[in-house]
């Protein structure tokens, strides 16, 4: 049978972020590494080191700091410690990033020193820097890189972030010899692959084989690497690959709901709400949909000033589902947020709001009580449209 369709129609996406937003996705405990690791036999990747061209010129900002000498295995060392001393966040960032730039195998360690010397030191802590850098000693300097950090998790995630990036297999094998399981480190992996192949990252996530799968960090990293309809296309693709088979996954379901959250945002920050509610409408039925994109497409959309809109979308939502009120607790929240919603709404249009809230007499009172400020009639109708109360355990119901 073929697979039900998630890409429905062609959004444009322009997505951007720092090196520091995904540095979250799987830190744990101090950011120093322990040593005394044992060996792991995986060879250094060979990564050329993007040196700045013959000619070009550093803000003076940055050559200040970073002088005008290029990277060598003698001042690597020297020159990275400066960098870190650096109380600017930016200035600091960007000396660091230069330097990863021209890192390599041979002075990849003295880099790595500098960091732990002024820390130790000083007490400097460069959180951000100290995953890039890491990210970086992975990448061109493999094995080396885990046996300096290893048997420290977080810092070994990391590494094999930037070894999975140039080689998967290999780092792989680096984390098989380990003997280390935690998600942490498959979902390193997972984001190193997903760097050059989200096709193939997403479809391994998909596999069954991982557990814990980080799907938020997951994404941004597919979609940091092709664009939000890239990481859609590489989604719809190992559904169809699947033939269907994986759409009640939990993997699956969390990676729609991510997904969800990335298209809100960006069409929150362009202000087409109308794109996202047509999304989530052609996806209707399907048993991916969570709930929580319906309830959100529906506060952000009244809370927006478009409660019509909101509304006859809830009704094509809820369509052929007598009773359902799907997407109620989203327009629930949005006139809690905000009461004046209710203040210059018709009455032909509070009449369609009533069915369309959750039918609890708590969310029913409460929704009441928000509203008699604004609108005391329109709080007396909703008190009148209170569900019956429900019956005490082995007695009869007592009418307050």
């Amino acid at each position: 049978m073929k697979a039900p369709r998630l890409i429905p129609f062609v959004l444009v996406a322009a997505v951007a972020a720092a090196g520091g937003y995904y540095l979250r996705a799987y830190r744990s405990g101090r950011t120093e590494p322990a040593t005394g690791a044992a060996i792991f036999a995986v060879a250094p990747q060979p990564v050329q080191p993007a040196l700045p061209p013959a000619g070009a010129r550093l803000p003076s900002r940055l050559a200040a700091i970073l002088g005008d000498q290029p990277l060598t295995d003698a001042n690597a060392g020297t020159i990275t410690y400066r960098a870190l001393e650096e109380s600017n966040p930016v200035s600091r960032m960007a000396a660091t990033g230069v330097i990863l730039e021209s890192m390599t195998a041979s002075n990849a360690h003295a880099v790595y020193q500098a960091f732990r010397d002024i820390m130790a030191r000083t007490g400097r802590r460069h959180d951000a820097e100290w995953g890039l850098m890491l990210k970086r000693y992975g990448e061109v300097s493999g094995a080396e890189g885990l046996n300096a950090v290893a048997p420290h998790t977080g810092n070994m995630a990391f590494i094999i972030e930037g070894m999975a990036s140039v080689d998967p297999d290999a780092a792989a094998a680096a984390l098989a010899a380990a003997g280390v399981e935690n998600p942490s480190l498959s979902n390193a992996w997972l984001a190193g692959l997903c760097r050059n192949d989200p096709d193939k990252a997403l479809a391994r996530a998909l596999s069954g084989e991982y557990e814990d799968v980080n799907t938020d960090a997951l994404l941004a990293q597919a979609i940091h690497t092709s664009g939000l309809d890239g990481a859609r296309a590489a989604i719809q693709k190992a559904l169809d690959a699947a033939k269907g088979e994986v759409a009640g996954d939990p993997v699956f379901l969390k990676l729609v709901e991510s997904l969800g959250e990335s298209i809100f945002h960006r069409h929150l920050i362009d202000g087409t709400h109308g794109e996202i509610l047509s999304w989530l409408e052609q996806l209707k039925g399907q048993p991916y949909l969570p709930e929580s994109l319906i309830d959100k497409g529906a506060r952000e959309t009244a809370s927006s000033g478009k409660t019509g809109e909101a509304l006859a979308w809830l009704e094509r939502m809820n369509d052929g589902q007598p009773g359902s009120t799907t997407g109620g607790q989203g327009l629930f929240e949005a006139i809690t947020l905000n009461p004046k919603i209710m203040a210059d709404m018709d009455a032909a249009t509070f009449a369609r709001v009533i069915p369309r809230l959750p039918q609890s007499r708590n969310t029913l009172e409460i929704l009441a009580a928000v509203v008699e400020p604004v609108n005391p009639e329109y709080a007396r109708q909703l008190r009148a449209s209170l569900p019956p109360p429900d019956p005490p355990a082995g007695g009869e119901v007592v009418e307050p």
